[in-house]
């Protein structure tokens, strides 16, 4: 039975979690994204219902994630656990593909879980691979001791102990000690054969997901989506016989940039929405006045733009504002001439500048401030960005 799949949706995430996720100053761009309701192409994810559905013998593993799990395995059998189960699950078009085993404990009160994590989304193609340990406690509460730090906000009913980097023994030693102190008031439900570890970590994958969903986080995919990515998947596998693994989502990517499908509704989401955005923080910070002026001056700035790019076979053109910043025109284009590149550049702040010239001298007739003041601003603005220096359309 194929499985479910699930989006991710990185706009609910909190803005702890956007920290959590960078831990650097480029979280400032995932809070802006968050605040303009642009959501990350996260490839989508499988539902698991039973680590059944994914199981796979341990010879039928490439041996790579096999070299690096047979350690890890081969540790945690020599501090009591056994019978070790393989499987193996991935993200749509595996551009995120994880190799698990699941280990039960000779006592039952445990489970040693080894995970190997290979991330294509990025360029080399990144690997992780990291031992925890889970027991489901007789009051509902599932405790898991893991080698990693936060990533996202702590799962209601899941207590966990974190020891960064620690090896699978230091790892089993606390989680052991953790149950000792729990164990006048809590008791672990035993899972000493093969079969009872299995159910209860479907029950824990089931557990986390599930609160994903209730949150919002996890979203499955509607007809429309899942028809788009069966098309991505064809399209991957094409690519993959065409230019091999190693570059297949890269030949889907250029292929996907050149041909876009452009929603009208998206395009004014993320106008209206960063326009809204604009007004609110500007407000906050400048004069009314000021933000009343600037909103018609970025809008005619960027149509130049806009109107330059569509005469010269841009496509996927968004126009979008940046709060307490300016506006901005994005579109794809490949080999664009120069002079072409020069011209949408320029297509911004001349007009502006000769708009705001006429302006002036209709300011000075009919003898109005407000409008002398808003001619004088579009000049400015106009001609600075005329300086050749990037990012200013002059840089460029």
């Amino acid at each position: 039975m194929a499985a479910r799949l699930f989006r991710v949706d990185t706009r609910r995430l909190t803005l702890r979690e956007c920290w959590y996720q960078t831990r650097s100053p480029k979280v400032v761009i995932l809070w802006i994204l968050k605040l303009l309701r642009i959501r990350l192409p996260v490839p989508p994810t499988p539902y698991i219902e039973t680590l059944r559905d994914f199981a796979v013998d341990r010879e039928a593993l490439p041996a790579a994630a096999a070299a690096r799990l047979d350690p890890l395995v081969a540790e945690l059998e020599g501090l009591g656990y056994h019978s070790p189960r393989y499987y193996r699950y991935a993200s749509s078009r595996a551009l995120t593909e994880i190799y698990g085993v699941d280990l039960a404990q000779r006592h039952g009160e445990s489970i040693g879980r080894v995970m190997h994590v290979i991330s294509r989304q990025v360029h080399p193609a990144t690997e992780k691979t990291r031992v925890f340990v889970l027991s489901l406690l007789d009051s509902g509460l599932w405790l898991v001791t893991s080698p990693l730090r936060i990533e996202l906000e702590p799962v209601p009913g899941v207590e966990v102990i974190r020891l960064r980097d620690a090896s699978p023994t230091r790892l089993v030693e606390a989680h052991v000690a953790a149950l000792e102190q729990r164990r006048s008031a809590e008791m672990p439900v035993l899972a000493g054969t093969p079969e009872e570890a299995e159910a209860l970590c479907d029950r824990y994958e089931r557990h986390c997901f599930d609160h994903n969903i209730r949150r919002g986080l996890a979203v499955p995919l509607s007809g429309s989506e899942a028809t788009a990515e069966e098309q991505a998947v064809t399209a991957s596998e094409r690519a993959r016989d065409q230019v091999g693994a190693e570059h297949a989502e890269v030949l889907v990517e250029i292929e996907r940039l050149q041909n876009p499908k452009t929603s009208l509704k998206t395009a004014l989401w993320l106008l209206g929405g960063s326009l809204l955005a604009f007004v609110v923080l500007g407000g906050a910070q400048w004069e009314w006045e000021v933000v009343l002026f600037l909103i018609p001056i970025l809008l005619f700035h960027e149509a130049g733009h806009w109107v330059a790019m569509r005469v010269f076979g841009y496509r996927n053109l968004r126009m979008f504002f940046i709060p307490l910043f300016g506006a901005a025109v994005s579109g794809q284009n490949f080999n664009v001439p120069g002079w072409k590149k020069a011209l949408v550049s320029l297509a911004g702040p001349v007009p502006g500048v000769v708009v705001g010239t006429l302006l002036s001298f209709v300011a000075l007739a009919v003898d109005q401030p407000w409008l002398e003041r808003l001619a004088l601003l579009t000049v400015v603005l106009n001609a600075i960005n005329l300086l050749p220096f990037v990012p200013l359309d002059g840089g460029w």
